[in-house]
């Protein structure tokens, strides 16, 4: 068996939750601002119901196979070929967002502290670093996240309650001018960012087993956490700039962390170094996640005995792939903003309900 590590309901909770987080944080704010204006936070709404459900529906279908993965239940839903295929396509999809995962690190720690140093040394040490974390397993991955993670929600928490004071109320004013559809329309961008909790396909069998029944309870409270904290970021951007500043700026996140001040305590005035030292930490995790699943499916895939021997070369291919896939930074945030959410809509949506369509078909009734 490739892996031999157990983790709890309440540890697979957390990685989900940090498989989205570190990156959603990031974007949702400019991107959702710029489709839904002032009612940008209504959005996320619609989107924790699609992600979420999308998540919900993956952990459904994993209890049906609870000892397999998806890379090992799909051939005997789907034939051995189709099966194949798919398992493919879930393998080719945790490698590439592991990928655009490392250039958006450069991008923000580049373009914020460090412009002179190169693409490849940025993206080389947090993949040596998850790379180290993984290869000792999926056990030991989770204590990591279980003590960054309420670092990473707690500081979220702490920008909002230092930003609240200056929030202006008549920024969401008119509610829903523009009618409902633009909030729908813009819903689709975060709640493709939510699916990526489908990715309980790859962690269920590893959840202990008297806790596997609660999966789908972990990705409900998981896209629950997601939606408060993003909520939260979204109504502070708006609140503080403005639906038209929180659209043109590239990181508002970022931006408002800046604007976290202690008059009282100046030795404390720059705030944004010691949150950016914890969203590394957060990017670290999520990077991780991408990184273990991609690893764990290839090594399914191939019927390897162990897939330690390819973390290596594999992460060496994903900051090579990553320092040349982007020409710039415009480039690289209207990919994240336009085509990133649709294809993990297509991965994590579509072809779970792929897969359970042939599930439902071959029991003669739907899954339950």
């Amino acid at each position: 068996m490739l892996e031999d590590g157990r983790i709890s309901a309440w540890q697979a909770t957390g990685l989900l939750i940090s498989t989205v987080l570190a990156t959603a944080v990031l974007f949702v704010p400019a991107v959702t601002a710029a489709a839904a204006g002032r009612d940008a936070w209504l959005a996320l709404l619609p989107a924790a119901l699609l992600g979420g459900g999308i998540g919900w529906l993956a952990a459904r279908l994993a209890l049906r196979f609870p000892g397999e993965t998806v890379i090992r239940f799909a051939p005997r839903l789907l034939g051995r070929i189709p099966g194949k295929v798919v398992g493919f396509l879930f393998v080719f999809y945790f490698f590439w967002a592991g990928y655009v995962i490392l250039a958006e690190f450069h991008v923000l720690l580049g373009a914020a502290y460090l412009p002179r140093t190169p693409a490849v040394v940025h993206m080389g040490v947090l993949v040596l670093l998850a790379a180290f974390m993984v290869s000792r397993g999926l056990e030991i991955y989770a204590r990591v996240n279980d003590l960054i993670l309420p670092v990473l929600l707690l500081a979220a928490l702490l920008v909002f309650l230092f930003t609240a004071k200056d929030i202006q109320v008549t920024y969401f004013q008119p509610l829903l001018e523009n009618g409902p559809l633009p909030v729908l329309r813009a819903a689709l961008t975060p709640g493709g960012w939510l699916a990526e909790t489908a990715v309980i396909l790859m962690l269920l069998p590893y959840i202990t087993c008297t806790e596997q029944r609660r999966a789908a309870r972990a990705v409900l409270l998981a896209a629950a956490v997601l939606t408060v904290v993003l909520v939260l970021v979204l109504v502070a951007t708006l609140g503080n700039f403005g639906a038209g500043p929180t659209a043109d700026v590239l990181f508002p996140t970022f931006m408002l962390i800046r604007q976290v001040h202690f008059e009282t305590l100046p030795v404390f005035e720059r705030q944004d170094p010691v949150f950016m030292l914890i969203w590394i930490a957060g990017m670290l995790v999520k990077v991780g996640a991408f990184f273990y699943a991609g690893l764990l499916a290839l090594g399914q895939w191939l019927g390897l005995a162990d897939y330690r021997p390819l973390v290596l070369p594999l992460g060496v291919l994903l900051v090579a792939l990553a320092v040349q896939g982007f020409p710039n930074v415009v480039y690289l945030v209207r990919y994240v903003t336009e085509t990133v959410p649709v294809f993990l809509l297509l991965v994590n949506g579509g072809l779970t309900a792929v897969l359970w369509l042939a599930a439902a078909l071959r029991r003669g009734k739907r899954p339950s």
